[in-house]
């Protein structure tokens, strides 16, 4: 990442020195409690990237503290600790928020958790998984897969794209899921760790954010009435049979049509008039192919017209 997405930038890394087998990567301060807390409340930070053990409290570090001869680390060898906590989260520098990725389990887990409180104090925005979180042994390149993957590709997609955050953790699923879909490592279902890291991870904080000197991009319809605004999707990764559920700024006659990923139309979905305010629609192919498809929304009201499109993931 450092060198293929940071180039020009000022970046602090901390890594493990403790036990047996500190970590051989340069870097500038050990990576403890204290190192992180106080190089993060005292320094301005557009982004911050972790990677460790985790749980709805906090981050967690392990290393090996001893051997008993056999030049293995075994379980009872092992000890950890946290790198953040979630009472370290109110001393850190909200003046210059981070754009947060948390590559750890369950840090965006039960109601209080320190994802949310990222948003609090320290972080601007945050993507951390609402359970566990799968990980690449030995992961060094972006294609290696799990959740090193799809951090890589959210950050590439933010800094070098220059997508809104929300667009860049949707992008950086599609990549995901066009690209590194690949078998369980731990030998279970064979796509189960990358349906759940695409699943859990979720981002917390304004989805329109976009990293200094970015111009957004138009919004994907046209009007001359303010009292239109945008047609809202959701969920964006649905089956093949699943519903969709779309939201209308007002009343209007409504057509819905599916696209594939070249921009094909597949089929119509609706036609009729509308209430504004969320509908629902089954998509009635369940032959579809998984993959990357549009949904468009064509509304007509008072002689004026308003179209939405959304990418989907079809599983």
């Amino acid at each position: 990442m450092k060198d293929s997405l940071l180039s020009g930038w000022t970046y602090t890394r901390g890594y493990e020195e403790a036990g047996l087998c500190p970590s051989i990567y340069t870097h500038e301060f050990a990576l403890t409690q204290s190192n992180v807390v106080s190089t993060w409340s005292s320094g301005q930070f557009a982004i911050t990237n972790w990677s460790g053990h985790g749980n709805s409290d906090g981050a967690y570090r392990k290393w090996w503290a001893w051997d008993d001869g056999d030049s293995i680390p075994e379980s009872n060898e092992i000890q950890s600790g946290p790198f953040i906590y979630i009472s370290n989260i109110p001393s850190l520098n909200d003046a210059y928020p981070s754009i947060v990725f948390a590559a750890s389990c369950s840090n965006a887990e039960d109601t209080d958790n320190i994802a949310r409180s990222l948003i609090g104090n320290g972080g601007a925005g945050v993507v951390a998984a609402t359970t566990y979180g799968w990980y690449t042994p030995a992961w060094d390149d972006p294609e290696d897969g799990n959740v090193m993957s799809l951090d890589y590709y959210f950050y590439y997609y933010m800094l070098r794209e220059g997508r809104k955050v929300g667009d860049a953790l949707f992008d950086a699923k599609v990549y995901y899921f066009n690209y590194i879909y690949f078998p369980d490592p731990y030998g279970g279902d064979p796509e189960w760790t990358c349906q759940q890291n695409m699943l859990d991870y979720t981002l917390f904080g304004d989805p329109s954010l976009v990293r200094e000197g970015i111009v957004p991009g138009v919004a994907d319809y046209r009007t001359s009435d303010a009292a239109f605004s945008e047609i809202q999707f959701y969920p964006s990764i649905v089956s093949a049979h699943g519903t969709i559920k779309y939201t209308l700024p007002c009343d209007g006659a409504v057509t819905i049509m599916l696209f594939n990923s070249v921009g094909q139309r597949i089929e119509t979905l609706h036609t009729g008039k509308e209430k504004a305010g969320c509908h629902t629609i089954a998509l009635r192919n369940t032959h579809l192919a998984r993959g990357v498809y549009f949904i468009k929304v064509q509304l007509e009201s008072g002689g004026q017209s308003v179209s939405g499109r959304n990418k989907i993931i079809i599983y």
